[in-house]
């Protein structure tokens, strides 16, 4: 293995760490505050350290560029991660982390049925397993908790996040080609920061600041998505992915459950059903085939 390939590998492992934990740690965080305040929290610490960016990556045709990021970062920042927050809000982190897990699936359909992608018969046989994945994990997860209406109000925000988050991939994929991610990073951040302003106060009621700043679940949730959640896993991500080819660089996601299934279990008390077990080893599997076939026509294109 060159030292390229393992700098890159220890990248993607710790961007997995970073986000593998991230929805177990803020959990605690939302049974005082709002997703809403969170979010807006959460991207005013990132901003003092993603905004700086815009000094050196301001692109020469600014305004061009910000009228295509500014709406697609909408949809991921306000619709994508408020539906994902008001979801951990209403579930476990454990079930969160779950559902979270599927996005490839949305993603490989909306490819389907909007960017007219063909896909092979193994292919089509891993997304098939993966579908019958997810709606095993979907249905134990809707009636292993004893707050069914509560916890399936969550699901449904979850499922809302899955399609918010898929559409901003698509659109990402077809729009994003020639704009440098730095960039789009610091204007993503700039767009949660005013975004979250705005609605936070219509969405739940205002906190009392100085009992933010004297609960250590939100401060710990806030610094944790602020600074490793956001420029430092991100920063590790696009270094993995611009070391070795992106396909390979997307498996290292399905280690993530690795991290925050014990973190769910031991430290916020969650229980992990078998059924849940068997739609995640479905999904996980349905994907590496269907990743395993593109990997082959990439090698002998």
């Amino acid at each position: 293995m060159t030292q390229k390939r393992r700098l890159a590998y220890l990248a993607l492992l710790g961007n997995v760490v970073i986000w593998g934990a991230a929805l177990p740690i803020v959990k605690p965080a939302l049974e005082i505050i709002t997703p809403y305040y969170f979010l807006l929290l959460r991207y005013l610490v990132a901003a003092v350290f993603m905004l700086p960016l815009l000094f050196f990556v301001w692109p020469k045709h600014a305004l061009a560029s910000l009228k295509l990021i500014i709406p697609i970062e909408i949809v991921q920042i306000i619709l994508s991660l408020g539906f994902l927050y008001a979801g951990l809000a209403r579930t476990p982190a454990l079930t969160a982390s779950l559902i979270a897990s599927t996005a490839p699936i949305f993603v490989t359909l909306g490819g389907l049925f909007f960017l007219k992608e063909r896909e092979e018969k193994r292919e089509w046989f891993g997304l098939s397993l993966s579908i019958f994945g997810t709606l095993i994990l979907l249905l134990s997860s809707t009636t292993v908790d004893h707050t069914l209406s509560h916890n399936s109000l969550g699901i449904f925000f979850l499922l809302l996040y899955q399609l918010a988050n898929m559409t901003y991939l698509l659109l990402a994929k077809k729009h994003y080609h020639h704009q440098n991610k730095l960039f789009v990073t610091a204007i993503s951040c700039l767009v949660g920061l005013v975004g979250f302003s705005l609605l936070a106060p219509l969405l739940g009621p205002t906190p009392s600041m100085a009992y933010l700043f004297a609960s250590p679940e939100v401060i710990r949730a806030v610094l944790y998505m602020g600074i490793l959640g956001s420029p430092v896993a991100l920063a590790l991500l696009l270094y993995g992915q611009a070391k070795i080819e992106v396909s390979e660089a997307t498996l290292f996601t399905y280690l993530q459950p690795l991290i925050y299934i014990p973190l769910s279990i031991i430290w916020l008390g969650d229980r992990f059903y078998p059924a849940q077990l068997l739609g995640l080893l479905l999904i996980v599997l349905g994907v590496i085939l269907a990743e395993s076939r593109r990997r082959q026509i990439k090698l002998h294109a």
